[in-house]
């Protein structure tokens, strides 16, 4: 691809930074140039000089300091004040900002602050490509690799908030992608969405009431892969206007356990986007490896709130599981009708389309199975609490039950190789790399000291075989008689 096919980037150095800082931006500017044709302007370039060269250059995408993103009114509006798709400015901060450095909501409809500072290139490059291109702002693909699963539900009147997190946190790309140091985060947030819906907005008790239960309240994704877990949640708010949302997300000390405030400050990135012709609000909130929501809660962190036109949806947020969508999944919870039955074990591995999800659903119907033989074994004997006398096991089953040890040890080997390998492919935490290769080590240890001790008994079995038979009875008395 040419560079003239490419999107162009007009990209404003911030001269304020220091020289790490300033090399840091420069790592992602030029990560940024396979992508795009990044047109570096001087940082010293004025308001009227800035909109004269928008004027004379296609820009795709203005980025800019965010205290200039805030200050300059003429930059937003060359490309129109109420746009709803096309080119489109953002401002970014590649050092540390405070919220109130800002000195309140910049007069524009819309606010994008990319974070720069706290973010690794590769998570600041995969957020600012999907600003560059209008058709893929909206959505959550992408922000993910190719063909990862996205898991779905719609909420209605009536629901319960904890087996949702419940089911959030057991989710194989959650627990074991290397997400489970996150799981505070990804808690307070589920929790804050659901206030949006429940607490404050269409189902709310007091504007729901008149409404069916069968109605749909909003519409709830999550996916994760080695890079990126986001949260997306789709509803109306017919009584918002664009201004609304962003006062809503907008940084607010005043209301620091708000809804929209709790995903601010526990996402590492949130960005919202007003459905220009209905009332409807799209809301995604994101996490990185880097975990910068982790850091002191006064530093800035990514927002993107804007309005787009509803053309520019290329998700649904009511699409459904299926042929036509293979990609999604359904969030499947306990006990929930749409859920497998736990005493319909068949019915629940068929359903899983996961190779992990459904060994590991085979091995604890092993051990339910092991449980289960143990307990009628027990009734068998005479019940819990009788004194039940046990013969101790013959050589023959302890070596069966040697055996089975050792298979299951080289089996968990196997997978803990595979889950190693998987790992290193998708680059995840090394905090869970290292644990994943303490697990493989502690294997490989035992099964040598099984070997120390299976070498101790088959020489000692040696000298028993070897050794001279002691005298039988009768022989002993044979010897009596003769002496």
């Amino acid at each position: 691809m040419s560079s003239r096919d490419l999107p162009q980037i007009a990209f404003i150095p911030d001269n304020r930074l220091s020289r790490t800082r300033y090399k840091l931006l420069m790592r992602i500017t030029a990560g940024l140039r396979p992508f795009a044709e990044v047109h570096l302007l001087r940082g010293e370039i004025t308001e009227d000089e800035l909109v004269q060269k928008m004027a004379e250059n296609h820009y795709d995408l203005v980025l800019l300091p965010w205290h200039l993103y805030l200050r300059w009114s003429k930059v937003e509006g060359a490309y129109g004040f109420t746009r709803t798709t096309g080119p489109t400015t953002a401002g970014y901060f590649a050092d540390s900002v405070q919220p109130f450095e800002a000195r309140g909501q910049a007069e524009h409809l819309r606010t994008i602050l990319l974070d720069y500072a706290h973010l690794q290139p590769q998570e600041s490059i995969l957020l600012t490509r999907a600003l560059l291109n209008e058709t893929s702002r909206s959505g959550i693909r992408p922000l993910l690799k190719p063909n990862t699963p996205i898991y779905c539900e719609t909420w209605f009147q009536g629901q319960g908030l904890g087996e949702r997190i419940d089911a959030v946190l057991s989710l194989n790309e959650v627990a074991l992608g290397g997400w489970s140091s996150r799981s505070a985060a990804i808690r307070i947030c589920l929790s804050a969405l659901w206030g949006m819906i429940y607490e404050e907005g269409p189902g709310k008790g007091e504007l729901s009431d008149a409404i069916s239960e069968k109605v749909p309240r909003a519409h709830f994704q999550i996916s994760a892969d080695g890079q990126t877990l986001v949260m997306r949640l789709c509803f109306q708010m017919n009584s918002w206007s664009l201004k609304d949302s962003l006062e809503t997300f907008w940084p607010n000390p005043l209301k620091p356990t708000a809804a929209a405030q709790l995903l601010l400050q526990y996402s590492d990135f949130l960005r919202v986007h007003h459905i220009a012709q209905n009332p409807e609000l799209e809301v995604v909130a994101g996490f990185f490896p880097s975990q910068t929501s982790e850091r002191p809660l006064s530093q800035a962190r990514t927002l993107w709130v804007e309005p787009i036109s509803k053309d520019l949806i290329n998700e649904f947020p009511t699409e459904a599981p299926g042929p036509e969508f293979p990609r999604l999944r359904a969030l499947h919870l306990q006990g929930s009708a749409l859920s497998p039955k736990p005493s319909d074990p068949l019915s629940s591995l068929l359903q899983s389309t996961d190779v992990e999800a459904a060994a590991l659903r085979v091995r604890e119907l092993k051990l339910l199975v092991k449980e289960k033989d143990e307990l009628i074994r027990e009734l068998r004997n005479g019940g819990v609490g009788l004194a039940v006398t046990l013969t101790p096991a013959d050589g023959k089953s302890l070596l069966e039950s040697f055996r089975e040890r050792l298979a299951d040890a080289g089996r968990e080997i196997e997978s803990c190789t595979h889950a190693i390998a998987q790992a290193e492919r998708e680059n995840v935490g090394e905090k869970e790399l290292q644990g994943l290769k303490l697990r493989l080590r502690q294997i490989t240890d035992t099964q040598r000291e099984w070997m120390v001790q299976l070498g101790l008994i088959i020489q000692a079995l040696k000298q028993n075989i070897q050794a001279p038979a002691p005298p039988t009875q009768q022989e002993v008395k044979k010897t009596g008689t003769d002496g």
